[in-house]
């Protein structure tokens, strides 16, 4: 039976309003997670009040 490992990152979110994530540095995140065997299984915001995105939440499993 195949068995996962998983990891949570957290990407913070700028801006008066939020909602403004660093695109490159996020994906420089990814490629570098990618390289280890991580994949991306899931991934959403967490939200403040009508709807002012603070944190993009990703979640990565890979085979253990």
């Amino acid at each position: 039976m195949l068995k996962w490992e998983y990891k949570v990152i957290e990407a913070e979110c700028k801006g008066l309003l939020g909602g403004q994530i660093d695109i490159q540095n996020f994906s420089d995140d990814l490629n570098i997670l990618g390289k280890d065997g991580w994949e991306v299984a899931s991934s959403f915001t967490l939200n403040i009040g009508q709807g002012t995105t603070r944190k993009v939440i990703t979640i990565l499993k890979r085979p253990c």
